[in-house]
C-alpha cells in the first residue's frame, strides 16, 4: 500500500513540477533536486508504515517545512 502511495505522490509531483517550471524554472529545479536527494536515500518502499513511523514521517516533513520557511524569511 505504501509503495502505491509513494508512486502516486511521485507522479503528482511531476505534474506540479511541469506547471511550476513554466512560471518559475529555478524554483521548480530547486524542489526537483530536493526530491532527487530524498529518493536516492530510499532503498525500498515498505508495504506499510507503523503508527510510530507515520509520526516520524510527519515530524520530519514539518521540520523540513519550518526550516525552509525560516530560511526564506532570513533572506
Amino acid at each position: 500500500m505504501t509503495a502505491l502511495i509513494f508512486s502516486t505522490v511521485l507522479k503528482l509531483s511531476n505534474s506540479h513540477y511541469a506547471k511550476l517550471a513554466k512560471e518559475k524554472k529555478g524554483l521548480a529545479n530547486f524542489f526537483d533536486n530536493q526530491k532527487k536527494e530524498i529518493i536516492v536515500l530510499i532503498q525500498n518502499f515498505p508495504n506499510t508504515l507503523s503508527l510510530e513511523d507515520q509520526g516520524r514521517f510527519f515530524l520530519g516533513y514539518y521540520h523540513q517545512k519550518a526550516h525552509r520557511e525560516n530560511q526564506e524569511t532570513e533572506e
